[in-house]
């Protein structure tokens, strides 16, 4: 006979954790992250070698507002204001008020002929503002008009009305 006034109570049986459809989720994210790094890998070996037709590696000539500088042998080299950098947006992910992931690309134009006259490489470190931190990179001018840079420039902005801009902050030979 038991008693009516007991606590006690008897053990329920413990629930079964359901974890397949966690499994499933976070294999379909490994597979996702595979083909992402895939993809970066191909677009940087895209961008190594030299320029295939129909690629935009190729410097526009553009008159410059600076006076190249004049190395002691007497030889042209390139400075800041002779390199003109341009930002183009290319993927732009909005979260609402998380932010947005964006992906862009730097295109990069001097004065074919000074470049030529030089006949050096410059090493072109530039910043990138707007984003929720500014980044800074180098992409690398040859002296026969192309340039080289890395294949895969992406940050994250606070709203999707920030206005992203690029400036050249040193150029150096290489």
């Amino acid at each position: 006979m038991t008693n009516p006034y007991s606590t006690y109570q008897e053990p329920q049986p413990k629930r079964k954790r359901v974890v397949w459809p966690w499994i499933l989720l976070a294999g379909a994210l490994m597979v996702a992250c595979l083909f992402g790094v895939a993809a970066t890998v191909g677009s940087m070996l895209d961008q190594t070698g030299p320029p295939k037709p129909g690629q935009t590696r190729l410097l526009i000539p553009s008159p410059t507002s600076g006076q190249t500088s004049q190395a002691k042998t007497g030889k042209v080299t390139l400075v800041a204001k002779d390199v003109k950098l341009t930002l183009k947006v290319t993927k732009k992910d909005c979260y609402g008020e998380a932010g947005c992931s964006i992906e862009y690309k730097i295109t990069a134009a001097a004065d074919l002929d000074k470049l030529k006259a030089s006949g050096n490489e410059y090493f072109v470190t530039y910043e990138v503002k707007g984003l929720q931190d500014p980044q800074t990179a180098t992409l690398t001018l040859h002296s026969d008009g192309t340039y080289d840079q890395d294949g895969y420039q992406a940050g994250w902005a606070s709203s999707a009305k920030s206005k992203m801009s690029v400036t050249v902050t040193d150029v150096e030979v290489r």
